[in-house]
């Protein structure tokens, strides 16, 4: 139990120190949600790396997403795949587990994160919204958002609204594209 709970905590540092941004609000509204079965399945880089994303069905507008890191426990988080005009973007939410107790959940923030999504046939690609485009930005004044500032990054405080106008407007620049995802049969 101690290390699952040491575990969940290094993800969530993770999340909030990571090379990507995180918000306390989602991305999406229910309007902004679309189902697409062809992201159900497991799903890897096509240079045989050990890391394995799963995309499992929840309910009509949700995925439970696990990723499986080589040498790491499992991660869940609830997915919600949604369209922005004409662009496809995945708001991920760690998954509420059993950590101890009530009390000891009471202080676990939750944060989304955004990625852009290119899913054609049997290849995915993830773009993250970079921290390090982020903090460059806000620090050069760039852009504005609302936001806190931590030692280790910014943590988003607009609302969906402010968010979705953000990421849109800034779509090219902010979201770094990672290696390609397959398919696992």
């Amino acid at each position: 139990m101690r290390w699952f709970l040491v575990s969940v905590l290094a993800l969530a540092l993770l999340l909030l120190a990571g090379c990507w941004a995180v918000s306390i609000f989602p991305l999406y509204t229910d309007k902004d949600l679309i189902w697409d079965k062809q992201l159900v399945g497991s799903w890897s880089t096509s240079d045989g790396s050990n890391s394995i994303w799963s995309f499992a069905p929840s309910d009509t507008n949700s995925y439970v997403l696990t990723v499986r890191e080589e040498n790491e426990r499992d991660a869940q988080f609830e997915a919600h795949l949604l369209r922005l005009k004409d662009h496809l973007f995945l708001d991920l939410l760690p998954a509420q587990g059993d950590f101890a107790s009530d009390f000891y959940t009471g202080h676990l923030l939750p944060a989304h994160s955004f990625w852009r999504v290119d899913l054609k046939d049997d290849t995915l690609r993830l773009g993250m919204l970079s921290m390090d485009w982020l903090e460059e930005a806000i620090d050069k004044g760039t852009v504005s958002i609302p936001h806190l500032e931590r030692n280790d990054g910014y943590v988003l405080t607009a609302p969906t609204q402010e968010l979705q106008a953000f990421v849109l407007s800034h779509l090219e620049e902010a979201f770094k594209w990672e290696d390609p995802l397959v398919r696992i049969p």
